[in-house]
């Protein structure tokens, strides 16, 4: 019988297997597949992001104002949406709405078309009016920080 030289020694390991080589074939299909699903997550993921963005602004409810039952003064309303937002000061003056100030306009929204929906508010004595197109969202929200000022007031 021969000695055996203890563990460690050259000569005397044990054998281990290659790792199994994977061929291009194989690699290719995993990353097509990751690629797949990547785009099938980031897909319902703006379908989710556009359908909460659409419906937000849609469902803002314009109140009905009777500008006879606000007294003369200054108010403040606000309204937020989603990624949009709008602060107004409203000036009432002899139960006509005399002014409106933009404190703050969603980053989203052109100052100038904000603007004119703010002269088409004053001439029409109501929050009530046509959306600006394009900037749609924007637009609804600065209406109901209006109809928010002037609701308050009511109150």
């Amino acid at each position: 019988m021969q000695p055996v030289p203890p563990e460690g020694i050259e000569g005397n390991q044990p054998s281990t297997p290659a790792p199994p080589k994977r061929s291009g074939k194989k690699i290719l299909l995993i990353v097509v597949i990751s690629v797949l699903g990547f785009l099938i997550i980031a897909g319902v993921a703006t379908g989710i992001f556009a359908w909460r963005f659409n419906n937000g602004w849609r469902s803002i409810v314009i109140e009905n104002v009777d500008l006879a039952r606000i007294p003369h003064g200054v108010y403040e309303g606000e309204a937020k949406n989603f990624h949009d937002s709008a602060k107004v000061r409203v000036t009432v003056q002899d139960h006509r709405i005399a002014a409106i100030e933009i404190l703050k306009n969603s980053p989203s929204g052109n100052n100038d078309e904000m603007e004119q929906l703010a002269e088409r508010i004053i001439a029409s004595q109501s929050p009530d009016v046509d959306v600006i197109s394009g900037s749609s969202a924007s637009s609804k929200v600065l209406l109901k920080a209006v109809d928010n000022a002037l609701v308050d007031a009511q109150s």
